[in-house]
């Protein structure tokens, strides 16, 4: 019983340890799982025939979450998200801290 309770307690706490890792771009900061989600929506989209790999696209997709949209307004965009799409397929190395963008940790 002992055992149970308290592998119920380190596996509670490794998941608020990684909804608590930020990923930080320039003047924007997002939840590590937030940029997990965008990555899977752009993937998603990507096997669809209409999905073009650019900013406006991706602007334009109905399900993008509204922490992103402002990102849209920005002449930069395409490069940040490009960065995020890259941030959120190799997520692990961000969890651990090694990615210079991640914080919180």
């Amino acid at each position: 019983m002992k055992t149970s309770i308290g592998t119920i307690l380190l596996l509670i706490c490794l998941s608020s340890l990684s909804q608590c890792v930020v990923v930080k771009i320039g003047e924007y900061e997002f939840p590590l799982e937030a940029v997990k989600n965008l990555t899977d929506l752009i993937n998603q989209a990507k096997n669809e025939q209409f999905f073009r790999d650019n900013t406006n696209t991706v602007c334009k997709m109905p399900t993008l979450p509204g922490i992103f949209k402002p990102i849209c307004t920005k002449t930069d965009a395409d490069e940040i998200f490009n960065l995020l799409g890259r941030i959120g397929v190799k997520s692990d190395v961000c969890e651990i801290c090694a990615f210079a963008a991640c914080t919180g940790c």
